[in-house]
């Protein structure tokens, strides 16, 4: 929380992201604090949602957030209240799964540091994040990566 707090002080400009991949005691009360979130499909089963559309529209007018699900892909609310899917991108053989989530954080957060629209830094993060699943561990897995 202290480290969301100074951030936001003391670089209210700077945009900021939380990742809420498990349910923990009082993490809603971050909330208030990043300009975009990252949701897990565990966090949002654990909160009595059967999709993540319904999770998305359960946020505050303004959030721009994203929810990962698996095989089925991931989904962005815009700010504006736009609602966008991407299906999962599925390598030819599913070697390593280990760390596909934060491939997906870290495409997304690339891609919209490089003002990427959130439809196209959506389809990054899951082409990265399936692109990761295809290889064992993360040496070079940008080299054969392009960013959208």
């Amino acid at each position: 929380r202290l480290m969301l707090q100074h951030v936001t002080t003391h670089f209210p400009d700077l945009p900021c992201s939380l990742e809420i991949e498990k349910p923990r005691f009082n993490i809603e009360a971050l909330f208030k604090f990043p300009t975009t979130f990252m949701f897990s499909q565990h966090y949002a089963n654990a909160h009595g949602f059967d999709d993540a559309i319904s999770l998305l529209k359960s946020l505050p007018a303004n959030t721009t957030a994203t929810c990962t699900w698996g095989q089925q892909g991931a989904w962005a609310i815009s700010n504006n209240g736009e609602i966008m899917h991407n299906p999962a991108y599925q390598p030819l053989q599913v070697i390593d799964t280990l760390g596909a989530g934060d491939t997906f954080n870290a495409g997304l957060i690339h891609s919209l540091l490089n003002k990427h629209t959130l439809q196209q830094a959506l389809n990054n993060a899951c082409q990265l994040a399936g692109h990761k699943c295809g290889q064992q561990g993360f040496a070079k897995l940008l080299s054969n990566f392009i960013f959208q």
